[in-house]
């Protein structure tokens, strides 16, 4: 049988990187989006250009993985 308090920490351990991935996601769907929204109204400024190196450093770590989401 597993320990309890191993069981706990692991079921804590999970709900961390879940909650970290879902930040993660909610960043770039984000920055996607106003990539998206500054390409339809022509706006140039360093907003855009921070959510554009989000999306290549999310592409690149994509990448890196051989482009599988396991």
């Amino acid at each position: 049988m597993e320990d309890p308090v191993s069981r706990a920490r692991a079921t804590a351990e999970l709900f961390a990187i879940k909650t970290v991935h879902s930040a993660v996601f909610g960043v770039e769907l984000a920055a996607i989006g106003w990539l998206v929204l500054t390409g339809f109204t022509g706006r140039r400024d360093r907003s855009v250009a921070l959510a554009a190196v989000l999306v290549a450093g999310e592409v690149a770590v994509f990448v890196a993985n051989d482009g599988s989401v396991r």
